[in-house]
């Protein structure tokens, strides 16, 4: 499947996050950065698993299309 969740990828995102974090806290870009990441990491999760739901959906629907038919 081509939606395929990956949790080890996401934990690799969130550590590298937390690295850059501990080591250019002190610029204030770098933090808006960050929370602009954080923001764009979320708002990906949040697609990926509505685009899941919505594909499960359809292929549901098709089935049921083809089951009453």
């Amino acid at each position: 499947m081509i939606l395929q969740f990956r949790p080890t990828c996401y934990f690799i995102i969130v550590f590298v996050i937390h690295y850059c974090k501990s080591k250019l806290l002190k610029k204030k870009k770098t933090k808006l950065f960050i929370w602009f990441f954080k923001f764009f990491f979320i708002l990906i999760f949040y697609f990926k698993v509505v685009l899941q739901f919505f594909f499960i959906f359809l292929f549901f629907q098709v089935i049921f299309r083809a089951y009453f038919r």
